[in-house]
Formats: C-alpha cells, sequence, structure tokens
C-alpha cells in the first residue's frame, strides 16, 4: 500500500509540481511575508492530474522569521517541509521517495498565489514578466507574457477559512484546498 502510495505522489508531483516549463527559468519571485498572514492553519489538500490523485495533510505556520508548511501522505509519513524565511530565502525537505525532479518552490508559489494579498504579490512580480491580476473577488489568475499559467478560485471570501482550488494550465494539473485557521482568524 506504502509503495502505491508512493508511486502516486510520484506521478502527481513529478507530472504536475515541476517549475513551469522553458519561459519560466525566470520563476515568479516569492513574496515578502505578508503581515495579515494567521500564525497557523491546517489544510487538506487534495492534487489531480489526469486520472491521478494525491490527498495530503498540511500544517502552515507564520511568525516573524518567516513561514513553512508541512505536509504529511495518506500513510502519515512527512513527505515534505517548506521553509521561507523573511528574507524570502526557500529551503526544503523532501522524502526520499518523491520524484527528484518535484520542486518545492512550485509549492511555495502555490501557497503564496492563492493565499497572500493581491498588493504582495503585485509588488513581487514588479519589473517582470509576470502578473496577478484579480478580475472578479472570486478568481485570481497568474500570467507570465501575457500567457494564463494558474487560475484561483475562491469558493469563499476568506481563503484562510474555506475551500479555493488552484487550476494549472501549464503545467496541467488542479489543487483543491480546505484551510482552516487556528483561533478562528
Amino acid at each position: 500500500m506504502l509503495i502505491r502510495a508512493l508511486l502516486v505522489i510520484g506521478l502527481v508531483l513529478n507530472a504536475g509540481c515541476a517549475l513551469l516549463p522553458a519561459a519560466e527559468d525566470r520563476p515568479f519571485p516569492l513574496a515578502e511575508l505578508a503581515a495579515s498572514l494567521p500564525p497557523s492553519a491546517t489544510q487538506t489538500l487534495a492534487a489531480s492530474f489526469g486520472s491521478h490523485q494525491l490527498a495530503l495533510q498540511c500544517a502552515f505556520a507564520a511568525d516573524a522569521a518567516g513561514w513553512r508548511s508541512v505536509c504529511i501522505g495518506p500513510a502519515g509519513r512527512r513527505l515534505l517541509t517548506i521553509n521561507v524565511d523573511a528574507n524570502r530565502q526557500l529551503t526544503s525537505q523532501l522524502d526520499p521517495a518523491l520524484p527528484t525532479a518535484f520542486d518545492p518552490q512550485r509549492m511555495a508559489l502555490d501557497i503564496q498565489w492563492a493565499f497572500w494579498p493581491l498588493e504582495a504579490l503585485e509588488l513581487a512580480a514588479k519589473d517582470t514578466q509576470w502578473r496577478v491580476m484579480q478580475p472578479r473577488p472570486d478568481t485570481r489568475q497568474i500570467h507570465l507574457a501575457h500567457r494564463l499559467i494558474a487560475e484561483i478560485h475562491y469558493a469563499d471570501a476568506d481563503p484562510w477559512n474555506g475551500r479555493l482550488t488552484i487550476v494549472h494550465h501549464s503545467p496541467a494539473y488542479c489543487l483543491d484546498l480546505l484551510t482552516q485557521a487556528a483561533n478562528g482568524r
């Protein structure tokens, strides 16, 4: 069962979470720590790529030193830890069973694109070919050189206490997150 779960994880992460192809040798810069982040939150993440699916339980925490996300797989094994310090330096720990092509920066960007305030993302993208737009309160779009890369669809007004879906067009994958901030933020 563990081998099957790790194989599915490998397929999803290898195919769906690699850093964007070719043009993305200029990755979206990590945004500054946002003052509006909750001190902690729990997240249920469901990833879909083609016919493959993966469920993770994640814990998010933020303080003046930075933010981190720890994710465990279906068997309760820690698969990923992402740390981004106040200087926007990313470090990570990956389970050796994860494919070497998996890029934790993709996961960090997904988190920021979905949860950071629009103004913080616009500032991070300044002087790059990346653009973040929010044409409606329930939709956010990420563009690179006028090409739509990802869309975030919010089911609830507060993403830290609700459901959202991240739809990537390149590479094609979907993340569904249900988040609950601690202490009713």
